[in-house]
């Protein structure tokens, strides 16, 4: 199945963004987080989505699929943490980030 990169697609994810209701946690036992879903367009003008390969070697989740992201330093948005694992995990770095 094929999907067009193109206006349309990203409007209409923008839409069904602004319908989900932010929500926040607060648990000191939990780790703050943030992953980047990160769709671009191929060469044949197809919308791919990016995924990463967890090494095999770590201890926790070894060898799952999973969105690039993790741990939020400190002081750090969510926003911020989710582009530098991008740019760390795949070598995909945002010139210009803008929040929703």
């Amino acid at each position: 199945m094929s999907i067009p990169f193109n206006q349309a697609l990203l409007s209409r994810i923008q839409d069904n963004l602004r319908l989900f209701q932010r929500m926040t946690i607060r648990d000191r036992n939990l780790v703050s987080a943030a992953v980047a879903l990160t769709l671009v367009g191929d060469t044949n003008g197809n919308t791919a989505f990016i995924l990463t390969r967890r090494p095999k070697s770590l201890r926790r989740h070894a060898g799952q699929w999973a969105l690039p992201g993790g741990r939020r330093e400190k002081g750090e948005s969510a926003l911020v943490t989710a582009c530098r694992e991008l740019d760390e995990e795949v070598g995909l770095s945002l010139i210009h980030i803008s929040a929703p």
